[in-house]
């Protein structure tokens, strides 16, 4: 069957001077709003997420998957995934994590619910402890089953992200927020540790330095997923293959082109999984192709393999009237939540209104992925 080529709209973006990648509304997640189904925080959190995940209408299984675009892609390993496309990437197809995110079709939002644990964790009144229950039955792509030690070993090394560590580009949450963050992790520092983690059969609790109720949101990362023992080697190479816990597997990546092909991991179990789908038999990326507005021009003429592909970059302004007009154009909210700065100071922002008109998210679209990039 062909698949009609996808290409992502503009940002409308303008005065954006900070974007964090991250999930929900611009509704806080503090305390305990938003954490069970119509909460406070819009709804954007479901603890109680059956797994397996509710089927795509219309969906079919089999084929291949082209995935084109500019950006390239940047470390694979999964402590040190944090641009947009490999996280999701990695997250939506590839490693499991605490939590996940998937499309609720209904409210059309984004939703946070439980993936590698069975709830959204449980903490304590100050939000300075953490526990979550992992499920049993996951398995590693060798069909070996996903070990406590796995686990602990996967969020310990979500330490070693600083600037001479050996994930110099990964998110600093765990050493912002979990106790023992001066600790430099397992791979610069064996000898040592955060004493921040225990377990208690399938239950893993972190003990934070202070206060830190978006916990939930940080266990969506691939960093807060589990490492086999094997990731204890060569750092590159491990994340050149890391090893998979979800619906597809790395059958080949070269970061030098950014080509990366995934297949079916035959060991992930869809009961175990409220979010994820295999529909696809691959997924062929090729995402630093040069020249952005020349793919665009590719896509929209519909030739040859572009007819089998999709991008889920921006376009470019000069191509948007076409896009727009070939009916092939999917449009959704950005990956990230945008902060305004204005400065409060000016006696024009005395009136309410000049903030409330300009304090607007910022929206950029994605391709080919629904919303939540789980066509895989």
């Amino acid at each position: 069957m062909r698949l009609r080529s996808l290409l992502a709209a503009t940002s409308v973006a303008a005065l954006a001077v900070v974007a964090a990648c991250g999930g929900g509304s611009d509704e806080s997640s503090s305390g305990d709003q938003g954490f069970q189904e119509g909460g406070a925080g819009g709804g954007i959190m479901n603890a109680n997420a059956p797994a397996p995940a509710p089927p795509i209408d219309g969906a079919q299984e089999g084929g291949t998957i082209n995935v084109w675009g500019t950006s390239g892609l940047q470390s694979m390993h999964p402590t040190e995934a944090y641009f947009t496309n490999t996280t999701s990437i990695l997250s939506n197809m590839v490693t499991r994590s605490l939590t996940q995110y998937m499309w609720n079709d209904d409210k059309q939002a984004m939703e946070l619910v439980p993936d590698l644990a069975t709830d959204l964790g449980q903490h304590n009144s100050d939000f300075t402890e953490w526990t979550f229950t992992i499920r049993d039955g996951i398995k590693w792509q060798d069909g070996s089953d996903v070990t406590m030690d796995d686990m602990v070993r996967g969020i310990k090394a979500s330490f070693d992200n600083f600037a001479e560590g050996a994930f110099p580009n990964g998110a600093q949450y765990s050493k912002t927020y979990f106790k023992g963050g001066d600790w430099k992790g397992p791979f610069t520092d064996p000898s040592g540790d955060c004493n921040c983690i225990s377990v208690d059969g399938r239950d893993i609790t972190i003990q934070m330095s202070r206060p830190f109720p978006d916990m939930p949101f940080w266990g969506s990362f691939p960093a807060m997923g589990p490492l086999p023992k094997v990731a204890e080697g060569d750092v590159a190479s491990y994340g050149n293959n890391p090893w998979s816990t979800g619906p597809y597997k790395f059958e080949s990546f070269d970061a030098g082109t950014s080509r990366l092909t995934l297949v079916r991991n035959e060991f992930w179990d869809p009961d175990t999984d409220p979010g994820r789908h295999a529909y696809p038999d691959e997924w062929n990326f090729d995402v630093d192709r040069g020249d952005p507005t020349v793919l665009d021009r590719t896509l929209l003429e519909d030739q040859g393999d572009a007819q089998t592909a999709m991008s889920y970059d921006n376009i470019q302004q000069s191509s948007r009237q076409d896009a727009e007009g070939s009916g092939r154009l999917v449009t959704g909210p950005s990956p990230c939540t945008i902060f305004w700065y204005m400065d409060t100071r000016k006696p024009e922002w005395e009136n309410i209104e000049v903030p409330r008109r300009l304090a607007r998210p910022g929206t950029s679209t994605t391709t080919g992925w629904r919303p939540d990039s789980r066509w895989g």
